[in-house]
């Protein structure tokens, strides 16, 4: 229901929202009120403040939650369109992926064979697929871990062992598609996956 979402996901934010307007209206009031005569000065600062905190509350209101993605579930455009952007970044991706169904033949395979070609990506799945086996065959890593379920949960890491790396975290809720972006200081989901490609690559090489 939109108003278990609105609860859950926005009653948090109109708070924060909220408490910088309010502390500026408290000052606000306490320089009417203590003021011995209004000045040309006090009602350009008074203007000023109010405008500035008005400004802040609605870009913070607008402004989209980069932490946090929620697309439906048959939005295959949108989804498909955040993962472009974010695997297109530099530095080595690790994909950890059911299917590899949302790759199109157009767009983001193209890309992900100039990443392969460049050393930079890794995919970890259940089981090989034809897509798998031809970036496999321009350079890219690929782990089929077989004895391991399909996963529920899917994950990116950009930057993969350097600095600045990030995950984003795919999970489904509902008719909706959740994606989460963490970095190692952020959360620890970021180590949880990152720890859990280091396994599967570390077992994939004792077995080779």
């Amino acid at each position: 229901m939109w108003y278990a979402n609105f609860r859950n996901h926005r009653i948090p934010e109109i708070a924060t929202i909220i408490a910088s307007p309010a502390s500026v209206l408290g000052l606000i009031i306490s320089l009417i009120f203590s003021a011995d005569h209004w000045s040309v000065w006090l009602i350009v600062v008074i203007v000023i403040a109010a405008t500035v905190t008005i400004a802040l509350a609605g870009i913070a209101w607008f402004w989209p939650d980069r932490a946090t993605r929620r697309y439906d579930l048959s939005d295959t455009v949108g989804i498909n369109n955040y993962l472009f952007d974010w695997i297109s970044k530099g530095g080595r991706v690790v994909i950890w992926t059911r299917d590899m169904s949302w790759v199109d033949p157009d767009e983001m395979m193209p890309m992900l064979r100039k990443k392969a070609e460049d050393g930079e990506l890794i995919i970890c799945l259940p089981h090989r697929i034809d897509k798998s086996d031809q970036l496999e065959g321009h350079g890219a890593e690929v782990i089929a871990y077989e004895t391991l379920d399909t996963p529920s949960v899917t994950f990116t890491i950009v930057h993969y062992g350097r600095a600045g790396s990030r995950v984003a975290v795919g999970r489904r809720s509902g008719d909706k598609h959740i994606i989460q972006e963490y970095s190692a200081e952020e959360h620890p989901a970021f180590h949880l996956a990152y720890d859990l490609a280091q396994l599967v690559r570390a077992r994939d090489n004792a077995s080779s």
